[in-house]
């Protein structure tokens, strides 16, 4: 004799609440999916980004909705001397998990994250809304899906703001010790990194004291990462500053 299998009302009420409960919780990640491809047709093209890592240094337009800048960027390979120097000013070590966490976050330091800093240049508004914090992030994960960490770095140094109208690194450090980037030394280095933070609060010319405290932060932190000597930042520390040639 062959024994019928009965379904307890009970179990079957279990089930149906289960798969009740996981549409539930599921259906609002199958939306932001949906919203975030629909979304990412509207975002600048993450390629664009490839102009600012040259082979060599070169002169460059670059176009957004806002501006048009022409200027000079310099390769990776040029750059990487800055790369300690710029780890140490934007606090503990990058990687993507921390920095994609920071792209709601309204701290200052969200500067220090280049993917989220990257996509903030790219968008060209620091108007705050909830549509405008998701394509940051939308664009922020694109960034740190498509280029190394390295080459983030190449990309912020190529296209920050360094103060007094100087944009990018080359243009920067002719305008403030009239030489290129691969040819400064540590305290020139150090101090143009230091000036993205605030550039016009911790300017060389008009603020030489703050400009003084942040690069000799920098050097500390460069110190106790072992990044550099002491001796390397003691002598970086006594270094002048720029002279200011122009207002």
């Amino acid at each position: 004799m062959t024994a019928l299998a009965v379904t307890h009302p009970s179990g079957r009420r279990t089930r149906i609440l289960l798969l009740f409960t996981g549409c539930l919780l599921t259906t609002p990640f199958l939306i932001l999916a949906f919203a975030a491809a629909i979304e990412m047709h509207s975002l600048p093209s993450t390629g664009s980004l490839n102009v600012f890592l040259p082979d060599h240094a070169t002169t460059v337009t670059a176009t957004s909705s806002c501006t048009q800048d022409q200027f000079v960027v310099m390769p990776t390979a040029a750059l990487t001397p800055f790369f300690p120097a710029l780890t140490a000013a934007e606090g503990p070590a990058e990687d993507e998990t921390s920095e994609l966490l920071q792209v709601f976050s309204t701290s200052p330091r969200r500067s220090g994250h280049y993917a989220s800093s990257i996509a903030r240049g790219m968008l060209c508004s620091d108007h705050k809304n909830l549509r405008r914090n998701f394509d940051e992030m939308l664009l922020s994960f694109a960034i740190a899906a498509s280029y190394s960490k390295q080459q983030r770095q190449a990309i912020y140094l190529n296209c920050a703001y360094f103060g007094d109208g100087q944009v990018g690194i080359a243009q920067a450090s002719h305008f403030y010790f009239d030489e290129p980037p691969d040819e400064l030394d540590l305290p020139a280095r150090t101090l143009l990194v230091g000036l993205v933070q605030s550039p016009n609060r911790l300017s060389p010319f008009r603020h030489p004291d703050r400009a003084l405290a942040r690069r000799s932060v920098i050097l500390e932190k460069m110190l106790a990462e072992h990044s550099i000597t002491l001796e390397e930042a003691t002598e970086a520390k006594a270094a002048s500053l720029p002279a200011a040639s122009q207002p």
